[in-house]
């Protein structure tokens, strides 16, 4: 893992350019053009990259060389001299915390592998031509680059719903230009996966978030998105709305209970270009009652299973009514639970088409095109989605 971290690239690449363009470059200029290549790498990695990026790698470039290196040789045999090695230690420290104080960070997300290939590229092209026409042309063209990759990744033109793999959990996100809505957030996840999935793709505000109900495993990183980003609106336990954005239209239904929070969620019926789909956080017996004996929901083409295919879910009156075309399971890989049911499996088998599920196939992506839907499947790699048109299919 450690050959695939951004450490090592950074690290490999500042070498390099110093190796091939180390002669006749005073430091101050070599350390311009490192941090040039560099940044595309931080953005795609991070997402997002110091506004004093510049200011703080010729800082630490002049403390390093002039400073540690040096009193590193010299206090092997010295060893008196250490009190001045560690008071610059102090010193950077010092200047790490109070860069960090005054951070102003760009953020901004190069989407893929071929974008950075390409920015990395260019920038090469203009240190190393010397015409002003031609350093002019390779300016343009690092601009255009980063524009097509902003609204390649920031603007959907088709619509768009993606059930992310949140482990134990559920986390649906929907697109449509640029208009985002986030249903549920999955646990809360030291790795910060939607948000840095989020930031991946260029998405900074979130119009509606939608929390079916508050168990963890729905809510639990919902503290971290609000901290992270711009939401617009966010309903939780809302029974009656209608709502609208891009081709999507929501409505949503939900029968609380006091003390019975499974049972209480919100559920949403999701229309878009003529399909349906039903998303049903964890109902489970009275939950699946209010919805057969309630509502007018039925020939669906898209079903979120009721509590990542629980036992106590799914049951037969829910199915026969809905009678999805295709149930998407979103649950764990080998989870405490034995999460989806096999028998609720079974249930599922007879009523729909497909089954899919998060745990074996990862992400699970559906795109509207005007007479199809284009579906699959994207289990993340370290590096490169070597596996990203996983079970392609169309509906």
């Amino acid at each position: 893992f450690e050959i695939l971290s951004i450490g090592l690239y950074l690290s490999y690449l500042s070498t390099g350019l110093i190796y091939l363009l180390n002669k006749n470059i005073n430091s101050f200029k070599l350390t311009l053009i490192i941090t040039a290549f560099n940044i595309p790498f931080l953005l795609y990695f991070n997402h997002e990259v110091s506004l004093f990026i510049v200011l703080y790698s010729i800082l630490f470039s002049l403390i390093f060389s002039y400073a540690f290196i040096p009193l590193s040789y010299l206090i092997v045999f010295i060893s008196p001299l250490s009190f001045i090695y560690e008071w610059i230690c102090e010193l950077s420290n010092y200047l790490i915390s109070l860069s960090n104080d005054l951070n102003i960070m760009i953020r901004f997300s190069i989407k893929s592998p071929l974008f950075l290939i390409l920015i990395i590229g260019t920038i090469f092209l203009f240190l190393i031509k010397k015409e002003k026409k031609d350093k002019a042309l390779a300016l343009i063209s690092i601009v255009f680059l980063l524009s097509l990759n902003y609204f390649s990744s920031s603007f959907a033109l088709f619509p768009k719903v993606k059930f992310l793999d949140v482990c134990q959990g559920d986390a649906a996100l929907l697109r449509h230009h640029f208009k985002v809505a986030l249903i549920d957030t999955g646990e809360q996840d030291k790795y910060d996966s939607i948000i840095n999935y989020l930031k991946s793709e260029n998405i900074y505000t979130i119009d509606y978030v939608f929390i079916s109900h508050t168990d963890s495993d729905h809510y639990g990183e919902y503290e971290d998105i609000k901290n992270n980003f711009n939401i617009k609106n966010i309903y939780l336990y809302e029974d009656g709305l209608d709502l609208k954005f891009g081709s999507f239209h929501i409505m949503s239904y939900c029968n609380y209970i006091d003390n019975n929070p499974n049972d209480s969620s919100m559920c949403l019926k999701v229309d878009v270009l003529k399909k349906t789909y039903f998303f049903s956080g964890d109902i489970e017996k009275l939950g699946e009652k209010y919805i057969v004996e309630n509502t007018d929901i039925s020939d669906i083409d898209y079903l979120k299973v009721p509590h990542h295919g629980s036992s106590t879910s799914s049951s037969e009156e829910l199915l026969n009514k809905l009678k999805p075309k295709i149930s998407i399971i979103s649950v764990g890989l080998n989870n405490k639970y034995g999460h989806p049911n096999i028998e609720v499996v079974e249930r599922l088998n007879r009523c729909s088409n497909d089954i899919y599920r998060t745990d074996k196939m990862g992400s699970i992506n559906i795109i509207h095109l005007w007479f199809f839907d284009l579906i699959y499947t994207y289990r993340s790699t370290y590096i490169l989605p070597l596996d990203y048109m996983d079970n392609l299919k169309l509906n």
